[in-house]
Protein backbone atom coordinates (compact mmCIF):
# COMPACT_ATOMS: atom_id res chain seq x y z
CA UNK A 1 0.00 0.00 0.00
CA UNK A 2 1.41 3.40 -0.92
CA UNK A 3 2.03 6.09 1.64
CA UNK A 4 -0.33 8.98 2.31
CA UNK A 5 2.31 11.32 0.91
CA UNK A 6 2.34 9.34 -2.33
CA UNK A 7 -1.46 9.49 -2.48
CA UNK A 8 -1.44 13.28 -2.21
CA UNK A 9 1.47 13.67 -4.63
CA UNK A 10 -0.25 11.47 -7.19
CA UNK A 11 -3.09 13.98 -7.36
CA UNK A 12 -0.64 16.83 -7.87
CA UNK A 13 1.14 14.90 -10.63
CA UNK A 14 -2.21 14.32 -12.33
CA UNK A 15 -2.89 18.04 -12.24
CA UNK A 16 0.53 19.01 -13.61
CA UNK A 17 0.42 16.48 -16.45
CA UNK A 18 -3.23 17.11 -17.35
CA UNK A 19 -2.61 19.58 -20.23
CA UNK A 20 -0.28 17.10 -21.93
CA UNK A 21 -2.44 14.05 -21.26
CA UNK A 22 -5.66 15.65 -22.55
CA UNK A 23 -4.08 16.10 -25.98
CA UNK A 24 -2.19 12.78 -25.80
CA UNK A 25 1.08 14.69 -26.10
CA UNK A 26 4.65 13.83 -25.13
CA UNK A 27 5.97 14.91 -21.75
CA UNK A 28 9.54 14.27 -22.90
CA UNK A 29 9.11 16.55 -25.91
CA UNK A 30 8.31 19.46 -23.58
CA UNK A 31 11.87 19.44 -22.25
CA UNK A 32 13.82 22.13 -24.05
CA UNK A 33 16.93 21.01 -25.92
CA UNK A 34 18.84 24.27 -25.51
CA UNK A 35 22.08 24.07 -23.47
CA UNK A 36 21.70 24.61 -19.75
CA UNK A 37 24.24 26.30 -17.52
CA UNK A 38 25.51 23.76 -15.02
CA UNK A 39 27.43 24.20 -11.79
CA UNK A 40 28.98 20.88 -10.69
CA UNK A 41 28.69 19.81 -7.06
CA UNK A 42 31.59 20.77 -4.80
CA UNK A 43 31.94 17.37 -3.14
CA UNK A 44 33.16 15.53 -6.26
CA UNK A 45 35.12 16.06 -9.46
CA UNK A 46 33.25 16.64 -12.72
CA UNK A 47 34.50 16.17 -16.27
CA UNK A 48 32.96 16.32 -19.75
CA UNK A 49 34.86 14.44 -22.43
CA UNK A 50 34.48 12.79 -25.86
CA UNK A 51 33.76 9.10 -25.29
CA UNK A 52 33.46 7.57 -28.75
CA UNK A 53 34.93 8.32 -32.17
CA UNK A 54 31.52 9.14 -33.66
CA UNK A 55 31.12 12.19 -31.46
CA UNK A 56 29.25 10.91 -28.41
CA UNK A 57 30.29 12.82 -25.30
CA UNK A 58 30.04 11.73 -21.70
CA UNK A 59 29.96 13.50 -18.36
CA UNK A 60 31.67 11.97 -15.35
CA UNK A 61 31.17 12.46 -11.64
CA UNK A 62 34.06 11.23 -9.49
CA UNK A 63 33.48 11.06 -5.72
CA UNK A 64 36.55 10.85 -3.50
CA UNK A 65 38.00 7.33 -3.20
CA UNK A 66 35.45 5.95 -5.65
CA UNK A 67 35.15 2.23 -6.29
CA UNK A 68 33.90 0.98 -9.65
CA UNK A 69 31.80 2.71 -12.28
CA UNK A 70 28.20 3.33 -13.23
CA UNK A 71 27.47 3.82 -16.93
CA UNK A 72 24.34 5.93 -16.94
CA UNK A 73 21.84 6.12 -19.82
CA UNK A 74 19.30 8.88 -19.20
CA UNK A 75 15.64 8.57 -20.19
CA UNK A 76 13.44 10.99 -22.07
CA UNK A 77 12.51 8.99 -25.15
CA UNK A 78 14.14 10.22 -28.32
CA UNK A 79 13.59 13.89 -27.54
CA UNK A 80 15.04 14.86 -24.14
CA UNK A 81 18.80 15.48 -24.08
CA UNK A 82 21.13 15.05 -21.14
CA UNK A 83 20.12 17.97 -18.91
CA UNK A 84 20.51 19.33 -15.41
CA UNK A 85 17.73 17.10 -14.09
CA UNK A 86 19.71 14.02 -15.11
CA UNK A 87 22.99 15.56 -13.98
CA UNK A 88 21.46 15.85 -10.53
CA UNK A 89 20.45 12.18 -10.75
CA UNK A 90 23.99 11.19 -11.79
CA UNK A 91 25.64 13.11 -8.96
CA UNK A 92 23.23 11.55 -6.47
CA UNK A 93 24.07 8.08 -7.79
CA UNK A 94 27.76 8.84 -7.33
CA UNK A 95 27.19 10.14 -3.81
CA UNK A 96 25.12 7.12 -2.70
CA UNK A 97 27.13 4.37 -4.36
CA UNK A 98 30.64 5.87 -4.06
CA UNK A 99 31.17 4.85 -7.69
CA UNK A 100 32.24 7.09 -10.56
CA UNK A 101 29.18 7.81 -12.70
CA UNK A 102 29.66 8.22 -16.45
CA UNK A 103 26.55 9.68 -18.13
CA UNK A 104 26.27 9.08 -21.87
CA UNK A 105 25.24 12.25 -23.71
CA UNK A 106 23.81 10.46 -26.74
CA UNK A 107 22.25 12.55 -29.54
CA UNK A 108 18.48 12.96 -29.45
CA UNK A 109 16.05 14.37 -31.97
CA UNK A 110 14.25 13.24 -35.09
CA UNK A 111 16.21 10.03 -35.53
CA UNK A 112 14.96 6.69 -36.80
CA UNK A 113 16.08 3.31 -35.45
CA UNK A 114 18.83 2.22 -35.11
CA UNK A 115 20.47 5.66 -34.84
CA UNK A 116 20.27 6.25 -31.06
CA UNK A 117 20.93 2.59 -30.30
CA UNK A 118 24.01 2.68 -32.53
CA UNK A 119 25.29 5.81 -30.79
CA UNK A 120 24.83 4.20 -27.39
CA UNK A 121 26.43 0.91 -28.40
CA UNK A 122 29.36 2.86 -29.83
CA UNK A 123 29.63 4.64 -26.48
CA UNK A 124 29.48 1.32 -24.62
CA UNK A 125 32.17 -0.19 -26.85
CA UNK A 126 34.42 2.83 -26.31
CA UNK A 127 33.76 2.72 -22.57
CA UNK A 128 34.77 -0.96 -22.49
CA UNK A 129 38.15 -0.03 -23.98
CA UNK A 130 38.81 2.84 -21.58
CA UNK A 131 37.35 1.59 -18.29
CA UNK A 132 36.91 -1.66 -16.39
CA UNK A 133 33.49 -2.72 -17.64
CA UNK A 134 33.55 -5.78 -15.35
CA UNK A 135 33.54 -3.31 -12.45
CA UNK A 136 30.65 -1.33 -13.91
CA UNK A 137 26.89 -1.27 -13.34
CA UNK A 138 24.66 -0.03 -16.16
CA UNK A 139 21.73 2.13 -15.06
CA UNK A 140 18.92 3.46 -17.21
CA UNK A 141 15.46 4.84 -16.58
CA UNK A 142 12.52 4.69 -18.99
CA UNK A 143 13.99 4.70 -22.51
CA UNK A 144 17.46 4.75 -20.99
CA UNK A 145 16.76 1.25 -19.63
CA UNK A 146 15.89 0.18 -23.18
CA UNK A 147 19.25 1.51 -24.41
CA UNK A 148 21.17 -0.16 -21.56
CA UNK A 149 19.58 -3.57 -22.18
CA UNK A 150 20.07 -3.26 -25.93
CA UNK A 151 23.75 -2.46 -25.37
CA UNK A 152 24.14 -5.63 -23.32
CA UNK A 153 22.44 -7.74 -25.98
CA UNK A 154 24.74 -6.36 -28.66
CA UNK A 155 27.82 -6.59 -26.44
CA UNK A 156 27.10 -10.26 -25.74
CA UNK A 157 26.44 -10.97 -29.42
CA UNK A 158 29.69 -9.21 -30.41
CA UNK A 159 31.82 -10.92 -27.76
CA UNK A 160 32.40 -7.72 -25.78
CA UNK A 161 32.68 -7.87 -21.99
CA UNK A 162 29.45 -7.45 -20.05
CA UNK A 163 29.01 -5.25 -16.98
CA UNK A 164 28.77 -6.51 -13.43
CA UNK A 165 25.04 -5.75 -13.30
CA UNK A 166 22.25 -3.61 -14.72
CA UNK A 167 19.55 -1.50 -13.06
CA UNK A 168 16.33 -0.77 -14.98
CA UNK A 169 14.13 1.98 -13.53
CA UNK A 170 10.59 2.22 -14.92
CA UNK A 171 11.82 0.51 -18.11
CA UNK A 172 10.26 1.33 -21.48
CA UNK A 173 11.55 -1.74 -23.28
CA UNK A 174 8.59 -2.92 -25.37
CA UNK A 175 8.18 -0.61 -28.34
CA UNK A 176 5.11 -2.58 -29.42
CA UNK A 177 3.49 -1.67 -26.07
CA UNK A 178 1.80 -5.07 -26.09
CA UNK A 179 1.53 -5.65 -22.34
CA UNK A 180 -1.74 -5.77 -20.41
CA UNK A 181 -0.76 -2.83 -18.21
CA UNK A 182 -1.26 -0.32 -21.03
CA UNK A 183 -5.00 -0.95 -20.77
CA UNK A 184 -5.26 -2.03 -17.13
CA UNK A 185 -3.50 1.10 -15.86
CA UNK A 186 -4.87 3.56 -18.39
CA UNK A 187 -6.88 5.24 -15.60
CA UNK A 188 -4.41 4.72 -12.75
CA UNK A 189 -1.26 6.23 -14.25
CA UNK A 190 -1.03 9.95 -13.27
CA UNK A 191 1.81 10.59 -15.72
CA UNK A 192 0.64 8.90 -18.92
CA UNK A 193 -2.93 7.81 -18.14
CA UNK A 194 -6.22 9.00 -19.61
CA UNK A 195 -7.93 12.05 -18.17
CA UNK A 196 -11.48 11.92 -16.81
CA UNK A 197 -12.64 13.47 -20.10
CA UNK A 198 -11.27 10.64 -22.25
CA UNK A 199 -12.75 7.21 -22.84
CA UNK A 200 -10.86 3.96 -23.24
CA UNK A 201 -11.10 4.38 -27.01
CA UNK A 202 -8.12 6.71 -26.52
CA UNK A 203 -6.11 3.96 -24.81
CA UNK A 204 -4.19 3.05 -27.96
CA UNK A 205 -2.65 6.52 -27.93
CA UNK A 206 -1.20 5.70 -24.51
CA UNK A 207 0.93 2.98 -26.02
CA UNK A 208 3.43 5.65 -27.04
CA UNK A 209 4.64 3.81 -30.14
CA UNK A 210 7.40 6.13 -31.28
CA UNK A 211 8.07 7.36 -34.79
CA UNK A 212 11.67 6.44 -33.98
CA UNK A 213 10.79 2.80 -34.70
CA UNK A 214 10.34 3.56 -38.39
CA UNK A 215 9.62 0.41 -40.40
CA UNK A 216 11.45 -1.91 -38.01
CA UNK A 217 9.29 -4.74 -36.60
CA UNK A 218 8.36 -3.53 -33.13
CA UNK A 219 9.40 -6.71 -31.31
CA UNK A 220 12.92 -6.73 -32.75
CA UNK A 221 15.08 -7.53 -29.67
CA UNK A 222 17.64 -4.75 -30.17
CA UNK A 223 14.75 -2.24 -30.45
CA UNK A 224 12.53 -3.87 -27.81
CA UNK A 225 15.06 -5.63 -25.57
CA UNK A 226 12.45 -7.19 -23.30
CA UNK A 227 12.00 -9.73 -26.13
CA UNK A 228 15.71 -10.62 -26.26
CA UNK A 229 17.58 -13.72 -25.13
CA UNK A 230 19.32 -12.88 -21.84
CA UNK A 231 21.70 -15.84 -21.80
CA UNK A 232 24.94 -14.93 -19.96
CA UNK A 233 23.51 -11.63 -18.72
CA UNK A 234 24.70 -10.26 -15.35
CA UNK A 235 22.29 -9.77 -12.41
CA UNK A 236 19.42 -7.33 -12.92
CA UNK A 237 17.51 -5.01 -10.61
CA UNK A 238 14.18 -3.82 -12.02
CA UNK A 239 11.98 -1.22 -10.36
CA UNK A 240 8.60 -0.16 -11.65
CA UNK A 241 5.52 1.59 -10.36
CA UNK A 242 2.46 -0.60 -10.09
CA UNK A 243 0.30 2.14 -11.65
CA UNK A 244 2.49 2.65 -14.74
CA UNK A 245 0.95 2.05 -18.14
CA UNK A 246 4.28 0.45 -19.08
CA UNK A 247 4.56 -1.77 -15.99
CA UNK A 248 4.27 -4.85 -18.22
CA UNK A 249 7.65 -4.01 -19.74
CA UNK A 250 9.27 -4.71 -16.37
CA UNK A 251 7.48 -8.06 -16.11
CA UNK A 252 8.63 -9.01 -19.61
CA UNK A 253 12.25 -8.22 -18.69
CA UNK A 254 12.01 -10.27 -15.50
CA UNK A 255 10.50 -13.17 -17.46
CA UNK A 256 13.34 -13.05 -20.01
CA UNK A 257 15.86 -13.08 -17.16
CA UNK A 258 14.16 -16.03 -15.47
CA UNK A 259 14.10 -17.97 -18.75
CA UNK A 260 17.87 -17.47 -19.08
CA UNK A 261 18.55 -18.27 -15.39
CA UNK A 262 19.79 -14.73 -14.78
CA UNK A 263 19.57 -13.45 -11.18
CA UNK A 264 16.86 -10.80 -11.19
CA UNK A 265 15.17 -8.67 -8.55
CA UNK A 266 11.84 -7.19 -9.63
CA UNK A 267 10.40 -4.64 -7.22
CA UNK A 268 6.92 -3.34 -8.02
CA UNK A 269 6.02 -0.27 -5.95
CA UNK A 270 2.26 -0.46 -5.67
CA UNK A 271 0.35 2.65 -6.70
CA UNK A 272 3.46 4.46 -7.94
CA UNK A 273 4.03 6.10 -11.28
CA UNK A 274 6.67 6.33 -14.00
CA UNK A 275 10.11 7.44 -12.74
CA UNK A 276 8.70 8.26 -9.30
CA UNK A 277 12.19 7.75 -7.85
CA UNK A 278 13.51 10.63 -9.92
CA UNK A 279 10.47 12.91 -10.17
CA UNK A 280 9.46 12.80 -6.48
CA UNK A 281 12.58 11.76 -4.50
CA UNK A 282 11.14 13.11 -1.23
CA UNK A 283 8.50 10.36 -0.93
CA UNK A 284 8.88 7.35 1.37
CA UNK A 285 8.68 4.99 -1.61
CA UNK A 286 11.30 6.94 -3.54
CA UNK A 287 13.73 6.91 -0.63
CA UNK A 288 13.29 3.14 -0.33
CA UNK A 289 13.90 2.75 -4.07
CA UNK A 290 17.07 4.86 -3.95
CA UNK A 291 18.35 2.85 -0.98
CA UNK A 292 17.72 -0.38 -2.87
CA UNK A 293 19.55 0.91 -5.96
CA UNK A 294 22.54 2.06 -3.92
CA UNK A 295 22.76 -1.20 -1.96
CA UNK A 296 22.48 -3.27 -5.15
CA UNK A 297 25.22 -1.29 -6.89
CA UNK A 298 27.56 -1.57 -3.92
CA UNK A 299 26.89 -5.30 -3.68
CA UNK A 300 27.60 -5.85 -7.38
CA UNK A 301 30.69 -3.64 -7.48
CA UNK A 302 32.27 -5.04 -4.33
CA UNK A 303 31.51 -8.71 -5.03
CA UNK A 304 33.67 -10.74 -7.45
CA UNK A 305 31.78 -12.04 -10.48
CA UNK A 306 32.35 -15.70 -9.69
CA UNK A 307 30.70 -15.27 -6.29
CA UNK A 308 27.45 -13.79 -7.55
Amino acid sequence: MRSFGAFLTSGLVRLITFPTRIRCGSLSAKIKAKPQKYTPPKDMAFKRFPLSADGVFAEAFYPDNFHGYILHFHGGGRTAPLNNFYRKIASRLARLTRAAVISVDYPTGQYVYPAMHDYCFSAYSAFAKQFSVEQTVLIGDSYGANLALSCMLRARDNALPLPAACVCISPFADMSASGDSYLENCRRDPVYGLTVFQSKKHADKLRRISAYCGDTPLKTPYLSPCFGDYTDFPPLLIQTGGAETSASDAYFIASAAEKANVPCRLHVFQGMWHDFQYITPFLKESKAAWSEIAAFCREMLYTPHDKK
